[in-house]
């Protein structure tokens, strides 16, 4: 590529970034070119702490944690929405003021997504590629041309890191080709299996969410950063999230966990209700063999009474009779 090209691209790039406005990213103050020739960029001066440090040393539980990178997912968003790929996402290059607030910094290698940029199309070759591997897409690491999904990619590394503590690969004395090879082709290990302290937390929900940001193949990601917070807010609340099958199971699973309270109170009314009726029916059966048995005995003395009126009036055929039958009446 032309050296005046890439100093075109370099200012117009320049122009472009620093239209960008949010509270969560660091302006870009100013720009030109060194006596060398080299161009530069300069920024908002952030104090602060990188994002896996502070979550550390504050000791945030997982839902803080969630709900601070959600912060940095609006500030990833905000520059999609305006043609901004930052392909350099990582712990390091977003910062976590005193006051508990993100700043997105450097995007010296972001990517203008403007198809009329001149030079826009073009793929960076391996030597002039600038990466981090450990958060870094397949696609990005392949040097095929980047889009959002890289940055989907990468914002699932940064949170994987800050839920496990651990990164999503390893690459411990590994060459170039070997990384390569363990960011395109090797599965992520389920967060819920790499920190046992937060595994009851990480499993099910947070490991279906993490594993599809993570996912290799770019068309399976999540479609957007947007979408990819969505998810994580539905965590957060509760809800059941669109990465997970819509079942009737898991719907009910989620609901009876949102709901706790009230279904232990419907829970506690339908057994009162249940027991409440089995007394009655109890009782109703009670009353049934009662009233049975009241019956029979009225039959049985009344069959008895029968008996002793029939044989009374059949003493008065019988010679002599009479007085016995008066004989028994005053017995």
């Amino acid at each position: 590529m032309d050296t005046a090209d890439v100093l075109d691209r370099f200012r117009y790039e320049r122009q472009i970034l620093a239209f960008l406005n949010h509270p969560y990213i660091a302006r870009i103050l100013d720009g030109g070119a060194a006596p060398d020739g080299r161009p530069y960029l300069v920024m908002e001066l952030v104090q602060g702490t990188p994002i896996s440090d502070y979550c550390e040393h504050q000791r945030l539980d997982v839902p803080a944690r969630i709900t601070l990178f959600r912060r940095v997912c609006e500030a990833v968003e905000y520059a999609h929405r305006n043609l901004i790929v930052h392909r350099d996402l990582k712990p390091g290059n977003i910062l976590i003021t005193a006051a508990g607030e993100p700043k997105l910094l450097d995007f010296g290698i972001a990517k203008i997504l403007l198809p009329n940029l001149p030079h826009a199309g073009v793929t960076q070759t391996a030597g002039e590629r600038r990466l981090t591997p450990d958060y870094a897409s397949p696609e990005q690491v392949r040097g095929e041309p980047v889009t959002t999904a890289s940055d989907v990619y990468s914002l699932g590394a940064i949170l994987y890191e800050l839920l496990t503590a651990q990164r999503a690969h390893r690459f411990e004395r590994l060459s170039p080709v070997e990384i390569e090879r363990v960011v395109c082709d090797t599965g992520v290990p389920r967060p819920s299996t790499v920190c046992p302290e937060r595994a009851e937390k990480l499993r099910g929900d947070l490991d279906t969410i993490l594993l599809k940001a993570l996912h290799k193949d770019a068309a399976q990601r999540y479609p957007s950063v947007e979408q990819f917070s969505e998810d994580l807010r539905r965590y957060l609340a509760g809800l059941p999230v669109l990465a997970r099958g819509d079942t009737l199971t898991y719907r009910a699973r989620k609901f009876v966990a949102r709901n706790r309270t009230g279904v232990v109170f419907a829970s506690m009314l339908a057994l009162a209700l249940i027991g409440g009726s089995i007394t009655t029916a109890w009782q109703a059966r009670e009353a049934r063999m009662e009233r049975d048995r009241a019956t029979r005995w009225f039959q049985g003395g009344r069959r008895l009474a029968n008996a002793f009126l029939i044989e009374h009036d059949a003493l008065a055929s019988i010679p002599g009779g009479t007085g016995l039958r008066e004989k028994l009446m005053t017995d």
